[in-house]
């Protein structure tokens, strides 16, 4: 990433579409930074999830591969109506940074998976979504404590809008920080 960014601040590399790139590498080299933390991270898995998870040929994760695409619970998945094809980027990043927003895409991750149980009694769903979400999110906060910063410093945290539902939590709760609502800055016009 820090080869990737020095080329972008020397005009030699064309951004991808990720948001690390398209907000964070612009950002960062408007306002004269010169690194970037990478703070992502995955979750860790029980080891009988992880052995599920392990052979995608067997039976067991047939099953619940199937249970995430053709779970009942899809209609009640949650995702705001798209405005970046008539409003543009800004709208869009508001709208999905809206507290509302990403307090309802918690729920997304509390369906489907979730409720998969291989023996009808079990926690298999819940189990692997401690893993996949709850684990990964806690792991990628605790990244950002890793960033050696001063009283004054201030941290920008880009990552996808489902993050956020447990990374603000995280943020509110934590006597290290204070969070600050995103929409204050995204409404400022250049």
């Amino acid at each position: 990433m820090d080869s990737l960014y020095k080329l972008y601040q020397e005009d030699k590399y064309f951004l991808h579409r990720e948001e690390y790139e398209q907000i964070g590498f612009r950002l960062a080299k408007k306002l004269g930074i010169n690194r970037i933390y990478c703070v992502d991270e995955w979750g860790k898995h029980y080891n009988d999830i992880a052995e599920l998870l392990e052979d995608e040929n067997s039976d067991d994760f047939i099953q619940f591969e199937n249970s995430f695409y053709n779970h009942q619970d899809s209609i009640k998945e949650y995702y705001p109506e798209s405005v970046f094809k008539e409003y543009g980027i800004i709208p869009e990043l508001i709208l999905l940074n809206n507290p509302e927003n990403i307090k309802r895409s918690l729920g997304n991750y509390l369906i489907g998976h979730f409720k998969y149980e291989a023996n009808g009694d079990d926690f298999t769903g819940v189990d692997f979504e401690t893993g996949r979400w709850f684990n990964r999110n806690l792991r990628i906060f605790r990244n950002i404590q890793r960033i050696k910063t001063e009283s004054k410093d201030r941290i920008l945290v880009i990552f996808g809008s489902g993050h956020m539902n447990i990374l603000n939590y995280l943020f509110e709760c934590s006597p290290e920080y204070c969070l600050y609502d995103v929409s204050n800055y995204l409404n400022i016009q250049n």
